[in-house]
Parts: structure tokens; sequence; C-alpha cells
């Protein structure tokens, strides 16, 4: 993660093999991003009990937003 000039964050993650390197950037060009994200997890917790992973989170909102029971 980089926070430098106009940008509030820089996000890289890669996945380094022994032929090639596969790169994904996320920019953001507003701090709003990061609150809007904060918002939509809360709102996903809402109801749910225990612990719960972010990998959840993501494979829910991939699916499409469907909710299963908690």
């Amino acid at each position: 993660s980089v926070r430098a000039g106009g940008e509030p964050g820089t996000h890289v993650v890669g996945f380094d093999g022994v032929a090639d390197r596969i790169q994904l950037e996320h920019r953001a060009r507003g701090r709003a991003v990061f609150a809007l994200g904060a918002v939509m997890a809360a709102e996903w917790m809402d109801g749910r009990t225990g612990l719960v992973t972010f990998e959840e989170l993501v494979d829910e909102f991939v699916a499409g937003g469907r909710r299963e029971t908690p």
C-alpha cells in the first residue's frame, strides 16, 4: 500500500511464478470508497453472530449479494 501525492491509496497484489508474474493494482481516487466499503461490510454484518471471515464477505458479494441464513 502506498499513500503519496494525489492518490489516497494504491494497493498491489502479485502472484510470482517461475516464468512470469501477475500483478493486480487498485488506485483509489478518493477516500470515500474506503468509507463505502466499511459501511457495506457493517451492513453485511447486521444480524450475524459469531466469528465471520473476510472470505465469507467476499464470496457473498461475488455471488451477487445473496444472503444465506447465518
